[in-house]
């Protein structure tokens, strides 16, 4: 082959491989931005995704905080009274009255107080009263049941009933009381705690792998 065409055949084929370079950088850079832009969609479309997820579950925690406040608030007339051991012949409500009267010496309250009372288990006496006041001044008389095998207790809800047994684990049972329907316990240093709902779910959840 002659010098002159195998010169022209050579810058044809460094033409050719330039042009096919910048075709190959030309495609790769287009395919790089259709790929970048197309995870920037997705990036966006997952933070959207997560952000609607955080936001129905903090709307989840705050209508089960609601709702646990408002079964609460239907069980302010109500305690629960422990170690009474009724039989299925006897009737819990003078028996009741008779320990609020002869035990906690509250001699002007009686079954006429009684909303209902009735056993919930063979051990357990849900006792709701017509109003708030006569409940409180019997839950606050329950010192005086000290050494009796009887106790009376605020009736609460499942969660607030997991919370105190989760905090008497972690603090102590004597260190641990409600007050119309709240939680209260004193801490290592003594110093009265007043945990919010999420505090009192995070202590559920740690004593439950104690």
């Amino acid at each position: 082959m002659a010098p002159e065409l195998r010169q022209t055949k050579t810058m044809d084929e460094r033409v050719i491989n330039q042009i096919i370079s910048k075709v190959s950088e030309a495609v790769t850079f287009n395919i790089s931005n259709r790929i970048d832009e197309k995870f920037k969609n997705l990036e966006e479309k997952f933070n959207l995704l997560d952000n609607g997820i955080k936001q129905n579950k903090n709307t989840k925690t705050h209508i089960d905080h609601r709702l646990d406040a408002l079964e609460q608030l239907s069980k302010r007339k109500s305690l629960r009274v422990f170690g009474m051991n009724v039989k299925s012949t006897e009737n819990p409500s003078r028996m009741i009255a008779d320990v609020i009267t002869n035990k906690m010496e509250l001699d002007h309250i009686d079954v006429n107080d009684f909303e209902t009372c009735y056993n919930i288990t063979p051990d357990i006496i849900l006792l709701k009263f017509k109003s708030f006041e006569v409940k409180q001044r019997v839950f606050d008389a329950k010192t005086k049941l000290k050494g009796s095998g009887i106790s009376f207790k605020e009736d609460l809800t499942s969660f607030r009933r997991k919370a105190v047994v989760a905090a008497g684990k972690k603090f102590g049972r004597n260190s641990v009381w409600t007050a119309d329907g709240k939680i209260r316990w004193k801490d290592t240093n003594g110093v009265t705690i007043k945990p919010t709902h999420s505090v009192l779910e995070d202590l559920i959840k740690e004593m439950a792998n104690e």
